[in-house]
Parts: structure tokens; sequence; C-alpha cells
């Protein structure tokens, strides 16, 4: 299945569609006996893989009615973000008489803000039928829409990301808290031989550390493995892209020097006498 759109000269540049091959279409040719045709991208990579498409002739409806294709124009996502493009062509609506029941769609491209160039449609449309329907909203508000199931996702994502993320900073603060309370003998004798609180407290520091990056290398071979998973709800970022990577890596470093911060103080602070006399 391959979707098409009626448009007039302009529709390309108003959306800001590149022509990639060719030309766009002209206005004197609406007044013709002659159709022209601009295939997208990936239409015409798939009829002429291996010659160039303007130039060319497509009959549509195998009825002996040739049709010469003039352009190229690049991809659109008209059905999200996420989905890849469609192929789709382009035919140059001529100078007659539409077919009842076909509904038509104007863009119109102004200095001017939302709220007045409405009016200003609605007063013009109203000229030529007052009963004619009529829906207006922004290119902006279309776009939005096309991208609720991509934003919900990522917030949904990113909120889950944040509880493990809580959930990790709460376990190593902890499993810190409790090396603390095994070694406190061990850290009192360490003090009691000339250890200072610097050196306990970077002692502790560095156990943090060590667990920290051995998590984040397994998570980096597990991110690896179940990326593909995700790159459906992905839009122009790769699961593997290395600035996300590094951004979750800082993250998770940051939070983890956080949870250790506290009981690393706790024992730089044991009194050696205490523990000695607990021993």
């Amino acid at each position: 299945m391959v979707a098409f759109r009626y448009v007039t000269p302009g529709y390309f540049r108003a959306l800001g569609i590149p022509i990639l091959a060719g030309r766009d279409f002209d206005e004197k040719e609406r007044s013709g006996t002659e159709t022209p045709l601009i295939l997208s991208q990936s239409l015409a990579q798939r009829m002429f893989p291996a010659e160039n498409p303007v130039g060319q002739r497509i009959d549509l409806d195998v009825s002996g009615h040739w049709q010469p294709v003039v352009g190229v124009a690049g991809d659109v996502r008209n059905l999200g973000l996420t989905d890849a493009p469609q192929p789709e062509y382009y035919q140059l609506r001529m100078h007659r008489s539409w077919a009842p029941g076909l509904s038509a769609v104007a863009l119109l491209e102004t200095p001017l803000d939302a709220g007045t160039l409405e009016r200003w449609v609605r007063r013009q449309m109203a000229t030529i039928d007052p009963a004619l329907p009529v829906t207006i909203e922004t290119m902006q508000t279309r776009v939005d829409r096309l991208s609720e199931r991509a934003r919900f996702l990522a917030a949904l994502i990113a909120l889950f990301a944040a509880f493990g993320l809580l959930l990790a900073a709460i376990g190593l603060y902890g499993v810190l808290s409790f090396l603390v309370a095994q070694r406190t003998r061990e850290i009192g004798v360490r003090i009691a031989l000339g250890a200072t609180p610097g050196q306990i407290a970077r002692m502790a520091v560095h156990q943090a550390g060590v667990w920290t990056l051995t998590g984040m290398a397994a998570g980096c071979v597990a991110s690896a493995a179940l990326g593909r998973i995700a790159r459906g709800a992905l839009f122009q970022v790769s699961p593997f892209d290395p600035l996300s990577l590094a951004a979750a890596a800082l993250v998770l470093a940051m939070a983890a020097a956080i949870a250790a911060w506290r009981p690393a103080r706790r024992a730089a602070q044991v009194d050696p006498a205490v523990s000695l006399r607990e021993e």
C-alpha cells in the first residue's frame, strides 16, 4: 500500500520538506493536461533503485495515462515519530472540480498569532459557505498529538528509572552502613595504630566505588543485551548512545557518592577506645 496526497505548489516549502532531486510543482501546471508527480525518497528508491526517478513516467491506475515524475521529496513521518516513514507520492491538485465527500487541508504560514488567524479564516470560509465545517489547529498542536504516546512512554520510563536510582542509592547506603558496623573493631584498631580519619573515610568510599563500578559494568552489559527492546520507543537516539550511557553512569556515580558520604563519615568518627573495649 502506498499513500498519496493531492497538493498545490508551495506545500513542500511551507512544511519544510526538502526536494532532494528534480523540482517542486509549478502553478502553471495546474491548468495543463499532464498531471506531474513527486515521489518520496523511500518510494523512489523502491521503484527506481538503479536509475534516476526524475523524468520517469508512472501509470497509476493502469489506464494508459502516464504521469511524469518531476521530483523526489524527503520522507515524512506522518504516522508518528517512532514509526518508519511510509512510501508515498504527491499529485498536483489541478484546476478542476473536486470529488464530493473529500476533505481538504489548507496550510497557512503567517507572522500573526493563532487567535487572529483563526478568526480571519472563519470569516473567509463563512463567505463561501456558512455551513461548511472548519477545524483549525497549529502545526505544533498536530505534531504534539503524534508524539503523545512517545512522550508518555518516555515519562513512564523516566519515572521507573528514578525509582530504580533511588532504590540503588538506598541499597548502597544500607550495605555501606552494614559494612562499617561489621568492621567497627577493625577500624578502631586501624585508628589506634595511627590511621587518620581521612584515611578511614577514603577506605569506606573506595569500597563503595568498587561496588558501584562493578554495578555499572554489569549495567552496561545488560543494556547492550536488552537495548534492542527499547529501540521502538526511541526517536533519533540509539539505545547504545554513548552520551546517554555516560549521563546515566554519572548520575549513578553521584547517587553512590551521596549514599556513601554518611557511612564514610561515621567510619572516620569511630572511637578506638570503645571498639577496643568491645574486643
